[in-house]
């Protein structure tokens, strides 16, 4: 006597959702790369305009011949230099912690093959808090750079005479 098939769509139905999945990793993925290669041109953006504009402002405000300044044009100078300083750190930074997750993320990956745990979740107490910490440091270099940009402005525009 042959059993009759409770569901006999029942393995398309799971190879479906396997292949579904997949391809949902696989966007994922993908997203994940360009997401990481916009903030590469962000941050390298942000070397430059940092870089240079600390140069300049180093070149111009400290040299023996500097435009004469008020007290608080030379705050703001020193706030703004600062700030600048701080993103270009923080940026740095960011970069280091993106690289680190990057290879965390690689030996997780090693780990669940090797030990055939794909199920189980394998992120560890470092990959969990280094995603808060990336957007603490990233947002607070960004807002540091545009304060700090927006004051050396302030600051130039004060010193010139007409």
């Amino acid at each position: 006597m042959e059993r009759a098939s409770v569901n006999p769509h029942g393995f398309e139905e799971y190879k479906l959702n396997h292949e579904t999945n997949q391809k949902n990793f696989d966007r994922r993925l993908e997203f994940e790369a360009e997401v990481r290669q916009r903030v590469d041109t962000l941050v390298k953006t942000l070397f430059v305009l940092c870089g240079g504009a600390l140069s300049v402002a180093i070149g111009i405000f400290l040299r023996p011949d500097a435009p004469a300044m008020a007290v608080n044009q030379g705050c703001a100078l020193r706030l703004a230099l600062g700030l600048n300083f701080y993103a270009l750190l923080s940026m740095s930074t960011l970069m280091a912690s993106m690289i680190c997750q990057g290879y965390w993320q690689m030996s997780m990956w090693q780990y669940s093959a090797e030990s055939e745990l794909h199920k189980k979740k394998t992120r560890n107490w470092l990959w969990r808090i280094s995603i808060p910490f990336n957007w603490l440091i990233g947002l607070s270099g960004f807002v540091a750079f545009l304060v700090g940009m927006g004051m050396l402005g302030y600051v130039s525009v004060q010193a010139v005479k007409i």
